[in-house]
């Protein structure tokens, strides 16, 4: 359940359905705009208590049912066969990250990430593997919260919704677009489960290390969104280490 611990198709079908989303796009990303325009920082949390609440729910989630079947799964499978179902539901959101790249005007990004599709539905085998990596071919990990961003909207405040984990007002309002563009909802709870699978102990040592883990997460979301936005320019290597703890994209992402 990845997104609680808060990381394909070519051709011009998307573009010209992207298309027309733009303005729409745009009008939503001008209405969420505040005094802070474009700002990856959240605003004060006023309503702390509430998002609490949330969070106790997702944890008992988490203990109750993910982790277990988390734990469950990495006993009957191997890494590879995790990292393959990682790969393959990566591939499955092609159109948010596609999508996501064009209405930034990311061109280029939006060709790789083109290219990424192309290549690992083929020789990749649909997904399950990962050449275009292999090749030096990396991904363009965009969403439409960064597409707001983009276009001038502010984070607005910190929210834990249920089920989901760490959002924020801006991220809230691009949720509904996240969700029909990115095919691995198709595969309903399988990619959390693996993703649960693949971070077992380092979810486990952060939960243990940390003082409080509900601002260790809000603190890491925050980070996540912010070098997300800056592509990831303004950030040292060395103090990205956590990053994609709590982020599948994470892109993504």
């Amino acid at each position: 359940m990845n997104s609680l611990w808060i990381r394909r198709t070519p051709g011009a079908g998307p573009a010209r359905a992207g298309l027309r989303w733009v303005l729409p796009l745009v009008c939503l990303a001008a209405l969420c705009g505040g005094c802070a325009v474009g700002t990856t920082v959240l605003e004060p949390e006023n309503h702390e208590g509430f998002n609490r609440g949330v969070w106790g729910f997702n944890m008992w989630l988490d203990d109750h049912a993910f982790e277990p079947m988390g734990r469950g799964w990495d006993a009957i499978t191997s890494r590879g066969v995790q990292q393959s179902v990682a790969n393959f539901a990566d591939n499955l959101d092609f159109p948010k990250r596609f999508l996501g790249n064009l209405f930034q005007v990311k061109l280029p990004g939006a060709g790789i990430e083109l290219s990424r599709f192309v290549i690992n539905t083929t020789v990749g085998i649909l997904g399950f593997f990962d050449p275009a990596l292999a090749w030096g071919i990396e991904p363009r990990p965009e969403d439409f919260d960064q597409t707001f961003a983009y276009w001038g909207s502010n984070a607005g405040c910190y929210w834990v919704l249920p089920f989901l984990g760490p959002s924020s007002t801006r991220g809230n309002v691009a949720l509904p677009f996240d969700f029909v563009t990115s095919g691995s909802n198709l595969l309903f709870i399988i990619p959390q489960v693996n993703w649960r699978a693949m971070n077992l102990e380092r979810i486990a040592t952060n939960r243990e290390n940390a003082i409080d883990f509900y601002v260790f997460v809000r603190n890491a979301y925050e980070q996540r969104r912010d070098d997300l936005n800056h592509d990831f320019k303004e950030r040292p290597e060395d103090d990205a280490a956590e990053d994609d703890l709590y982020f599948l994209d994470e892109d993504d992402e």
